[in-house]
């Protein structure tokens, strides 16, 4: 999940093919809702409409197969970090900053 211009872009398809995994990008109406919720982040919205919105784009995600969501933008993570689902959630600035860690040592 990201902007529509880190998903146009295809900023993780190729590192992720590189590894084997297949990406389900949302369609165009989850592309909508996801691009409403972080505006609405950065716009400073209460989060609990936020939240509900894109709680019901993970749960549709996952029921279309998606095994793991990756959060590809920086406000995803304050929205829905803590969630509750049954796939793993990576957030990419929490993965870029394990790695940076990791590479410094």
């Amino acid at each position: 999940l990201a902007t529509g211009l880190t998903l146009h872009r295809g900023l993780y398809v190729e590192p992720c093919a590189r590894h084997g995994i297949d990406l389900i990008e949302p369609s165009p109406h989850q592309r909508e809702v996801l691009t409403e919720s972080i505006m609405a982040v950065l716009a400073g919205v209460p989060l609990g409409a936020t939240r509900a919105s894109l709680s019901l784009l993970l749960d549709q995600l996952v029921a279309s197969g998606a095994r793991a969501v990756l959060l590809g933008c920086t406000d995803l993570g304050l929205v829905v970090g803590g969630a509750t689902v049954p796939v793993p959630l990576y957030d990419s600035t929490l993965v870029l900053a394990e790695a940076l860690v990791q590479r410094c040592r």
